[in-house]
C-alpha cells in the first residue's frame, strides 16, 4: 500500500500536493477551533464533585446571584441534602499588597476575594504547599501557585506575612499569614486565582436580608430532589417575607453559557452561538476540504482509468482495487493532518495564538489530538469511498480507448460540489465582513464622554494620606490639566454598584440604577456635559444626604426632579454616558457625589492636554507618583485603552473568523485550480481546434469562465439566507447593533468572483496560449 502510495504521488505531484496542503491548511483552524470548544464546553468541570455544586440565585427582573448573607445561610440550612455552603463577596478590584521577599520589602497589586472557610470544600483547593483546612481561621489567606513564585519566588510562602491597603469586605483586619498555596484553577472556571480572604466578620449583613453583596456556592449530598429542595425553601421564606422570591439552583458547569440574568457582573460568560458557529467554521473547512479531497479524485479517474482496468484485466478484483484507492485516500488524509499538528504547534508558538483564549498546544491536548487523528482516518475512508467505487465501475475494455470523460452523473457529482464550496466561501466572507462593521460599529460609536487624553491611574490606600501631595506633583506636570476621582473603574465591566431608591413617597415611584461614586470634577474631566440642573462644586457638602448626577435617561423615565427627597438630593441632569459595553442597555445611570466619593483605594483620571505623547505622559506620571510613594508600583492605562479593552473577545473573535475566512477561501481557490487544471489537460484537443479555426484568445477563455460565473451567481444567492441567520444569531449578543446593509453582500461577492476569475485565468491561459499543434499531436 505504501509503495502504490508513493508512486502515486510522483505520478500525480499536482494532484497530491494540493490534496495533502488542502486538508492540511483545513485540518489547522479544526484543531485550534476544537480546543476553544472543549474550553467552553468543560467549564468547571474539573471539579471532582462538579456536577454537585450549585451557585444559588434568585429571581427579581431576571435572575440574580446577589445573595443576602441571611438570606443564603437560611438556604444552606434548610435542606440536609446540602453538605456545604459558601459565600463570597466578588465585587472586588485589585488591591495592593505589602510583603517581605528575599529582596526586602515589596508592594504586588493582587486581586483579593473574600470568602467564608467552606469554600475550601465546596470547591477542590488542590494544594502545593499548606493544608486548606488551614484557611478556617480568622486571619488567613490562601494564594495561588503563580502569586507565590511571584512573589516569593523559591522560597516557602506559607507562614507568610502581607498587609493589604485597605480593609476587603467582611474583613475586620488588614494582616494575613499565609495558610496555603493552591494550584492555579484553569482559566475556564468561574473561581478566580486570587487571594481568598477568610471573611470572618459580616457586620450588618448578618442582619440585613436586603443587603445582597455575596454569591453562595453549596455542594449537594446526593443529585436528587433539586427542584423539591428549591420549592421547600420558597415556601418557608414566603412565611418570613411576603417578597420573598424564586430561587434556582445552578450548577456551576452551566453559569458560563446562561444569558438570563438581570445583573451577573462578576462571573465569566461566554456565548453559545460564538461557540457553535467556530464549531460550524471548523466543520465547514473540512467539508470544503473534503470536496476538494473528492473532486480531485474524481478529476483523477480519467488518468488512473487505464491502470486500473489494466490491473482488472490481470486478475485484481474489484475489492482489492478498491480498497487500495480507499487505503490511498487514508494515507493522504493521514499524512495531511501530521502536517497539521506540526503546524499548529508552530502557530501556538506565535502572536497567532491569541486566536482564542483556549491553549491549542498539541502537547496540552493529546485526547483532543488522538480523537482528531481518528477523525482524519475516518473523512480518508468517506471521501476515497465514492470515488474508489466510481473508478472500478467501467468495463475493462475502457483500457483500450485512448481517453476518457467522466460520466454525466461524474461531472453533475463535481459541480454540486463545486457549488457547496462557493456557498460556504460566500457565506463566510460575508459574515467575517459584518462581523467587522459591528466591532467598528461598537468601538467608533460616541460614548457621550472624551475617550482620548485620558490616563487611568490606581490609587492605593496606603498613598491616601499621600493624596495632597500625589495630586499637586501630578497637576505640576506640563502635559497634565486636572484630575478626577471615582470609585470604579469606569467601562471596564459591565458591573457597578445598583442602588434602590425613589424621590416618590410611594413605593411604586422606586427604581433600580447604576450608582457610579466620583469627585466633584469629574464631569468637566470626562467632558460629560451637564444639560440640566446645575454642575457640582467643590464647596457642595453633604452630611445624611446623598448628592446625585442622575443621566437624561433616567430622568425622562423615573419619577425625579431637581431638588432634594427621601434622603437624595439630584443636583443636576447629564447626557447619556456609556459606562456599560454595547452588549448591555444604557439604563439609568447616577453619578453620587459626596464626602467618601474621594475615599482610600479609588480610580484616578488624569487629563492630559491635547497633542500629548500618550507614552511619554504615562512614564512622566509613574515617576512624579513615584517620588510620593516609592513603594507602590503604580498602575496606569489610557482610558482608550480600556475602552478598546471592553470589546477584547469580540476582537478575538473577529479575528479568528478572518484568518479562518482565508483559510476557507485558500483551499476553495486551490480546489477550483486543480480542477481547471483537469479540466484543460483533458480539453487541449479541443482548445487547439477552436483557436485554429480562429477563436479568440477572450472567446476561449469565456468558455472556461462561464458555467463557474453561473454557477457563482446561483450560489451566491443560496448564500444570502444563511448569512441573515447566522448573523441574526449572533446579534442577539449585543443590545446597540450594527446594520446587515446590502452592499456588504456585494462585497463578499466582488471578492469571491475576483479570486474565482483570477484562479480560472491563471490556469486556463497558459493551456490556450499553447502552440495548438503541438496539442493536437499531444492527442
Amino acid at each position: 500500500m505504501f509503495k502504490s502510495f508513493f508512486q502515486n504521488i510522483r505520478n500525480n505531484k499536482l494532484a497530491y500536493s494540493l490534496n495533502i496542503l488542502g486538508l492540511a491548511v483545513a485540518f489547522v483552524p479544526f484543531l485550534i477551533i476544537m480546543c476553544q470548544v472543549k474550553y467552553d464546553f468543560s467549564f468547571d468541570k474539573f471539579h471532582s464533585n462538579s456536577d454537585k455544586i450549585f451557585r444559588l440565585e434568585r429571581e427579581d427582573d431576571g435572575w440574580m446571584s446577589w445573595i443576602s448573607f441571611p438570606y443564603g445561610d437560611d438556604f444552606v440550612r434548610s435542606s440536609p441534602n446540602i453538605e456545604y455552603g459558601a459565600f463570597i463577596y466578588p465585587a472586588t478590584r485589585p488591591s495592593y499588597i505589602t510583603t517581605e521577599n528575599l529582596q526586602g520589602k515589596a508592594a504586588f497589586l493582587e486581586d483579593m476575594v473574600p470568602a467564608t472557610s467552606d469554600i475550601t470544600n465546596v470547591f477542590d483547593f488542590q494544594m502545593v504547599e499548606g493544608v486548606a483546612q488551614s484557611f478556617h481561621e480568622p486571619g488567613k489567606a490562601l494564594i495561588p501557585e503563580s502569586m507565590a513564585k511571584t512573589v516569593y519566588g523559591g522560597e516557602s510562602a506559607v507562614g507568610k506575612h502581607f498587609t493589604i491597603d485597605k480593609k476587603a469586605w467582611g474583613c475586620t483586619v488588614l494582616d494575613f499569614d499565609i495558610a496555603g498555596v493552591y494550584k492555579d484553577f484553569p482559566a475556564n472556571s468561574q473561581l478566580r486565582n486570587a487571594v481568598y480572604l477568610n471573611l470572618n466578620d459580616r457586620g450588618s449583613n448578618v442582619t440585613n436580608r436586603y443587603n445582597c453583596n455575596f454569591n453562595v456556592f453549596v455542594r449537594l449530598k446526593e443529585l436528587s430532589d433539586i427542584e423539591s429542595i428549591e420549592r421547600s425553601f420558597e415556601e418557608t421564606e414566603s412565611k418570613v417575607d411576603d417578597r420573598a422570591n424564586k430561587v434556582r439552583l445552578k450548577n456551576i458547569s452551566d453559569i458560563y453559557f446562561s444569558n438570563d440574568y438581570s445583573n451577573d457582573p462578576y462571573a465569566k460568560k461566554g456565548n453559545i452561538t460564538t461557540t457553535i458557529t467556530m464549531l460550524s467554521i471548523a466543520i465547514l473547512i473540512i467539508l470544503i476540504a473534503i470536496i476538494n479531497f473528492t473532486n480531485f479524485s474524481m478529476a483523477l479517474v480519467p488518468f488512473r482509468i487505464k491502470g486500473i482496468n489494466t490491473r482488472k484485466v490481470l486478475g485484481s478484483t474489484d475489492g482489492e482495487l478498491r480498497r487500495g484507492l480507499v487505503g490511498d485516500a487514508v494515507l493522504t488524509t493521514f499524512l495531511s493532518y501530521l502536517i497539521a499538528v506540526g503546524l499548529t504547534a508552530i502557530i501556538a508558538s506565535t502572536a497567532l495564538r491569541e486566536l482564542t483564549v483556549a491553549d491549542f498546544t498539541p502537547s496540552d491536548n493529546m485526547p483532543l489530538v488522538l480523537l482528531s487523528a481518528l477523525l482524519a482516518l475516518a473523512i480518508g475512508v468517506f471521501a476515497g469511498l465514492y470515488p474508489a467505487k466510481y473508478t472500478t465501475s467501467f468495463e475493462p475494455a475502457l483500457v483500450l480507448k485512448g481517453s476518457f470523460g467522466l460520466s454525466p452523473k461524474g461531472r453533475a457529482l463535481r459541480k454540486v460540489l463545486l457549488g457547496v464550496q462557493f456557498v460556504i466561501s460566500i457565506a463566510l466572507v460575508a459574515t467575517a465582513i459584518f462581523i467587522q462593521k459591528q466591532n467598528r460599529f461598537m468601538q467608533e460609536s460616541e460614548i457621550g464622554m472624551e475617550k482620548e487624553n485620558i490616563a487611568v491611574i490606581n490609587i492605593s490606600a496606603s498613598s491616601w494620606e499621600k493624596l495632597e501631595a500625589i495630586e499637586g506633583r501630578l497637576k505640576g506636570l506640563p502635559e497634565v490639566v486636572d484630575i478626577a476621582y471615582s470609585d470604579d473603574k469606569i467601562c471596564s465591566g459591565d458591573g457597578y454598584q445598583n442602588w434602590g431608591m425613589g424621590m416618590g413617597e410611594s413605593t411604586d415611584d422606586a427604581f433600580q440604577t447604576t450608582v457610579i461614586p466620583v469627585s466633584y470634577n469629574f464631569f468637566e474631566v470626562m467632558g460629560i456635559p451637564i444639560i440640566g440642573g446645575r454642575a457640582p462644586l467643590k464647596s457642595d457638602k453633604s452630611d445624611d444626604t446623598y448628592l446625585f448626577i442622575f443621566n437624561r435617561y433616567l430622568m425622562e423615565n423615573e419619577n425625579v426632579w431637581f431638588g432634594a427627597a427621601n434622603g437624595i438630593e439630584v443636583l443636576g441632569e447629564c447626557e447619556n454616558v456609556s459606562v456599560f459595553s454595547m452588549k448591555k442597555e444604557m439604563g439609568n445611570t447616577a453619578f453620587v457625589i459626596n464626602q467618601w466619593a474621594r475615599r482610600p483605594s479609588c480610580m484616578g483620571y488624569v487629563r492630559l492636554k491635547k497633542g500629548t505623547n500618550p507614552a511619554s505622559a504615562v512614564e512622566n506620571i509613574r515617576k512624579a507618583y513615584a517620588e510620593i510613594d516609592p513603594l507602590i508600583p503604580l498602575d496606569v492605562e489610557l482610558f482608550d485603552t480600556i475602552l478598546e479593552n471592553q470589546y477584547k473577545n469580540e476582537q478575538r473573535f473577529s479575528s479568528t473568523i478572518n484568518w479562518f475566512t482565508i483559510l476557507a477561501v485558500v483551499i476553495s481557490m486551490m480546489g477550483i485550480f486543480g480542477l481547471i487544471f483537469f479540466d484543460t489537460q483533458q480539453r487541449k484537443k479541443e482548445i487547439a481546434v477552436r483557436r485554429i479555426l480562429g477563436a479568440s484568445e477572450e472567446k476561449v477563455l469565456w468558455t472556461f469562465n462561464r458555467s463557474y460565473l453561473i454557477m457563482l451567481c446561483i450560489c451566491f444567492v443560496l448564500s444570502i439566507p444563511i448569512v441573515i441567520y447566522v448573523t441574526g444569531l449572533w446579534l442577539k449578543n449585543f443590545a446597540y447593533r450594527a446594520d446587515l446593509t446590502a452592499g456588504i453582500f456585494a462585497l463578499a461577492f466582488m471578492i469571491i468572483l475576483l479570486i474565482t476569475v483570477a484562479t480560472i485565468n491563471l490556469q486556463a491561459v497558459s493551456a490556450i496560449r499553447k502552440n495548438p499543434v503541438e496539442s493536437i499531436k499531444a492527442e
